[in-house]
This record gives structure tokens, sequence and C-alpha cells, in this order.
């Protein structure tokens, strides 16, 4: 990738080149100066690199202390993209919904592009979440959890969106190309097209009709706990205009203990319930089968993210030819496929 010829003040010249990256790791001293300046921040301290997973995190603190995060997005993740996000975000907030803020830039913008070797990137600002974690063997934070979720959905209700198929063949094997053996990736798209075939033969109207903006991905990870033990959303990245019952059954699956499913069966009602006392639950007039059939579609999209990140995570995590091959058939346990 060549970028020209560099002159030196002595009058001699170079090449100028750089070799593309899989993935940059952009210097905290340039943005501190040039980026971080861009956004509606009291003075600022520090930029420092914080962690990396599916984008790079920057803590940006305050002269006063105040903690802000800077996340980093890589390509395919557009400019575009990023900017709806901190949007939607902000239609949420203004709406009711419990949800960690994007702090806009001195333009009224969200995302910031920025130049990289492996391609544009784009950047949002968020204020940092609360710091407690959700215990999810907890009843009460069940219950929290149901009345949040509800309340989210709410919020999203009066955003217009374009509708997303959950079966989307293409979404829910996105990245899996990166798997390390052949004979994975095939038997991945064979159990995809098996679980899709037998959700599209249950009922062309298997949802019960409630489509609106989710988040898509309520993981642990990205639910956060007040003092008080309110709840807290964040890292909208995934969110999508999508049948909802989708949006339950991906938080009932990373809500569920495999070693002790009674639990996580009685703590899913008292979510559902409490989920209930402010909005119809979506999925409820829908079947057992079609819930175990998209959490078995939510299984497989987690896979190919998490081997699509792999390269980046290298050296730091244990991934073993048998890996895939382990979680493939749990999902195909499941959901009676082994």
């Amino acid at each position: 990738m060549r970028y020209g010829l560099l002159a030196s003040n002595r009058g001699d010249f170079a090449d100028r080149t750089s070799f593309p990256a899989q993935s940059s790791v952009l210097d905290e001293a340039a943005l501190l100066h040039r980026v971080v300046p861009e956004y509606r921040l009291p003075p600022v301290s520090s930029c420092l690199f914080f962690c990396r997973g599916d984008s790079d995190i920057y803590r940006v603190v305050s002269t006063e202390g105040e903690t802000f995060y800077l996340k980093i997005y890589r390509p395919p993740h557009t400019v575009e993209m990023a900017e709806a996000e901190g949007r939607l975000v902000g239609r949420l907030l203004e709406n009711g919904a419990s949800v960690v803020p994007a702090v806009p830039r001195y333009d009224g913008s969200f995302a910031t592009a920025l130049p990289a070797s492996e391609g544009p990137r784009a950047a949002l600002l968020f204020e940092a979440a609360p710091p407690g974690q959700l215990d999810k063997s907890d009843e009460a934070a069940c219950r929290r959890l149901g009345e949040a979720l509800a309340h989210l959905h709410r919020a999203a209700d009066a955003i217009e969106g374009a509708p997303v198929d959950p079966l989307d063949p293409h979404d829910n094997v996105r990245f899996v190309e990166r798997l390390a053996y052949e004979e994975d990736y095939a038997a991945l798209q064979e159990l995809k097209s098996r679980i899709i075939d037998r959700l599209r033969a249950l009922s062309t109207d298997a949802s019960d009709g409630d489509v609106g903006w989710c988040h898509a991905d309520l993981v642990p990870s990205n639910i956060r706990c007040r003092e008080d033990g309110s709840i807290v959303f964040f890292d909208f990245g995934d969110a999508k205009f999508m049948p909802r019952d989708a949006e339950m059954v991906r938080v009932r699956g990373s809500l569920r203990d495999h070693d002790d499913p009674q639990r996580s069966d009685d703590l899913w009602r008292v979510l559902e319930e409490a989920y209930a006392g402010l909005r119809p639950v979506p999925g409820r007039t829908g079947s057992e089968e079609r819930y175990e059939l998209l959490g078995a579609l939510w299984g497989i999209r987690w896979i190919g993210g998490v081997m699509a990140s792999c390269p980046l995570r290298m050296g730091i995590e244990d991934f073993n030819p048998d890996w895939v091959r382990t979680h493939l058939e749990r999902i195909r346990r499941a959901i009676n496929l082994a």
C-alpha cells in the first residue's frame, strides 16, 4: 500500500509505504489531542488503552476524575453504523429507557471517522456504565431485569426502523469463514440450514407480531447495575429492528445455567412475570420449539463472532481444534439433532 514519497529537510527522498494491518492499535496521545477534543466534555487529563475485544476501548478521564470510554470499531463496522447507534441510544434515553448515553460531538454528531492501516475506523464516546455486575442467579435481579427490558422495548416502540429477518442466513453465520477447518465450516452451515428449515416449517406466522428495535446482544457483559440495583443497558452496536421474541430468546439463553436448568427456568418465569407487568411478553403465543431453535441460531452466531475475533485474541485465550466442535455438539443436543 503506497502513500507516495516522503521528503526530508536534507532534500533526500524515501518510499512512504505501509503494510496493511488486520487490526491496528491507535495511538493514545493522538486520540487525546485530535479526537477527544471534538466531543462535548469537561477538560480531560488522559486517554489510555483499556481493553480489546470486538472493538478497542480507551478510558478517558477528566481533570475532575469523571470517566468516559472511547470505543473504536473495526471494519466492516462503518461510521454510518456508529452514528446510527449513537442516535438510537439518544432516542431510547429520551423515551425513558435505562441506557448508557453516548457523548455528542460539538457539531451535534456522534461518530468520528479515523483513518487506519486496515481501513476507516469509527469512534463513539460513551459515559461510564455503572460498575455493578448482574447476578443472574438472584431472583430480585431477574425481576428488575424483566422490568428494565420491558421499559427498553416500550421506549423503542416509538422509533421507526427497517425490519430484519432473524432467520437471515448471512447474519447467522457472519464471520464464520474464519473457522480454522473446512469440515467445521461445513458442519456449521449444515446445522444452520436444518435449524432454519425447522423454524420456517413451524408457521409463517410463528412470531406474535411484536416487532421493533432490540438490543440484540443482551448478554450479562452488556448489562450493569446501579448501587440501588436498577438495571442499565449498553453497547447497542448490534441493535436491530426485528421480532422481539428473538430478543427474549437471546436473554433467556444468556441467563441459562446448564448445571441447574430447573433453577434457570424458575428465574426466567420471574423475569417474564416482571416484563408482563408493563407490556405483553413477546413469544408467549409461540411454541417452546421456536424458542429453542432461535436460541440455537444465536449459539451459531456466537461461535462465528468469537472466531472472528480469534486472530486478535491468540496468545491470550486457549482456542484448540475441538473448541468449535464441542459447542456445535452442545447445540445439536439442545435441539435433538445430535
